[in-house]
């Protein structure tokens, strides 16, 4: 669990970097309102870790597939699950746990949650107050 600290704190601060460059280039870039998106994603990883620790999961039949595997990783490439295994692999062999690996790809899914919020705010310049 220590693990899963480390990585919260560590991709708080790489955020951190990216948000800065992100904000000199882009006047409607708000540091605040992507840290809040940040912070959401991380309640939605505890209640999935909590779903998927009592109840029956694919990440977790993803991750048993890495215990259990004893290949090379480029082995692992190909489509469907596959992918998730190669994307999952260089991962566990540094030494993540199943809770790291779930931390690790929550927070791809808020860059793409950022980079998507991006693209459309650019593409719609129409200011709308919420």
């Amino acid at each position: 669990m220590l693990g899963v600290f480390l990585l919260i704190i560590g991709f708080f601060m790489v955020n951190q970097i990216i948000f800065g460059f992100y904000q000199k280039r882009h006047s409607f870039f708000e540091k605040k309102k992507m840290n809040l998106l940040y912070l959401y994603h991380l309640v939605f990883f505890a209640v999935y870790l909590w779903y998927a620790n009592n109840n029956a999961s694919d990440s977790r039949g993803y991750f048993n597939f890495l215990l259990r595997y004893n290949g090379g990783w480029l082995e692992t490439f190909g489509t469907d699950t596959k992918f998730i295994n190669f994307l999952s692999y260089p991962f566990y062999s540094v030494g993540f746990s199943y809770e790291m690996l779930m931390l690790t790809f929550t927070w791809f899914g808020f860059l793409g949650f950022m980079y998507a919020y991006m693209f459309f705010r650019e593409l719609i310049p129409i200011k709308i107050n919420v």
